[in-house]
């Protein structure tokens, strides 16, 4: 594990507990044979010159290809769980650390890029798992570089992550002992390392001899087709001599997307199906900051910074978890009535923030907080036999009100 961890917030005792706490709770929502992590940045835009950690970001929802927006604000490295839920047909992230990104200009001596950020929480969370568990691992062009993926241990954690249509790629180098012994007839020095270089994705694109085809694949239950190519290459100058599964994926004419995963033996549907579950991490970063409240503290000391948006969003995990928990326990949440959106379907993490509310109201906070530090078995029950009440008296007002 990298030496200089941070946990959330500024305390490192205290920022860890809490995501190891919610990480632990997640153990019914973990039922596949592997843990899916997914990997990130988020802009929340700030203004006054005295808010700690404030830079200059690119705006990657406002950006074009020809045009880039810049902002300043704190940029959030987010680090979560990719996990199924029996109440959505999509796959839910849960964010478990958090770390600020701060520019060059503003941390100076302690500048950290991105992608050390997102691999020292990487590390610092598989500590908690059990070593014999496999982690998938899901991220984009950003996080595909030699800071982010070298020394990984790759037979236990799989890479799964977009990369850049000029990649250097090369095909899997011969078997080891060739090219040594001059007498036997073989070229004289040490054994190749990487094979032969192939064309870039972008040269393969358009050459129709290389085997293309058309694939059903399903993401959130829906069935997609794309043609692709697939084949095996070293990535060497990231991954070494570590032979990969290369996708090549057609979105149309002129867009190709290129998913490489460290797995070699995984297929190309496997492999496209799976590079499909990050963008979960995308819809979290919208919902928190629409619905939770992310971006919207006015906080600017460095303690109040680095703790209130990583509580945020532990906040929107133990959200998550707590609802999947009285959801199996047989609560019942009504969709929204909506003429305009009759073909809802799915709960979304703003009927979630809904359940909440309504089950928190009239609720005393501080009764409450001082149940749950005293283990009161009541204190649930407490709060529904107010609420109760408070509805009962808004019913008799108005028949009093009639009778006087």
């Amino acid at each position: 594990m990298h030496a200089n961890v941070r946990p959330l917030g500024g305390r490192r005792k205290n920022g860890a507990h809490a995501a190891g706490t919610l990480f632990r709770l997640l153990g019914p929502l973990l039922s596949l044979p592997w843990i899916e992590l997914a990997l990130d940045d988020t802009v929340a835009q700030k203004r006054g010159i005295r808010v700690f950690g404030a830079s200059v970001h690119v705006d990657a929802v406002t950006s074009t290809k020809k045009r880039k927006n810049l902002v300043r604000g704190h940029c959030w490295v987010e680090l979560g769980v990719v996990v199924d839920v029996p109440w959505s047909k999509r796959a839910w992230f849960i964010p478990l650390l958090s770390r600020l990104y701060r520019g060059k200009k503003e941390a100076g001596a302690d500048y950290r890029t991105k992608s050390a950020l997102g691999r020292a929480m990487l590390d610092l969370v598989l500590t908690w798992v059990d070593p014999s568990r496999k982690v998938r691992l899901l991220i984009d062009s950003g996080y595909m570089c030699r800071t982010m993926l070298c020394g990984l241990p790759l037979e236990r954690v799989t890479i799964f992550g977009s990369i850049k249509t000029n990649s250097a790629l090369y095909r899997p180098r011969s078997p080891k002992g060739q090219g040594r012994n001059t007498t036997m007839g073989k070229r004289p020095g040490r054994p190749r390392k990487k094979g032969k270089r192939l064309p870039t994705p972008a040269e393969m694109q358009h050459n129709e001899r290389l085997g293309w085809k058309t694939i059903a694949y399903r993401v959130s239950q829906q069935e997609r087709r794309k043609e692709v190519l697939s084949l095996k290459a070293q990535w060497y100058g990231v991954l070494g001599e570590w032979v990969n599964r290369v996708v090549l994926i057609r979105e149309d004419e002129a867009k190709l997307r290129v998913v490489l995963c460290t797995d070699a033996t995984l297929s190309e549907t496997q492999i496209v199906e799976q590079g499909a579950r990050r963008w979960p991490i995308e819809v979290w970063n919208r919902d928190v900051k629409q619905f939770f409240g992310f971006a919207d503290s006015p906080a600017w000391s460095r303690l109040a910074v680095l703790r209130t948006a990583p509580w945020v969003a532990l906040l929107s995990g133990v959200v998550v978890v707590w609802f999947h928990r009285v959801y199996t326990k047989g609560m019942k949440v009504p969709l929204p009535e909506r003429p305009w959106y009759t073909w809802k379907e799915d709960l979304s993490f703003a009927d979630l923030v809904r359940a909440a509310q309504e089950t928190l109201r009239g609720m005393d906070v501080q009764d409450w907080a001082v149940g749950i530090q005293a283990n009161d078995p009541n204190v649930f029950k407490k709060a529904i036999e107010e609420k109760e009440a408070v509805a009962l008296r808004s019913t008799e007002a108005p028949e009093m009100a009639k009778a006087a």
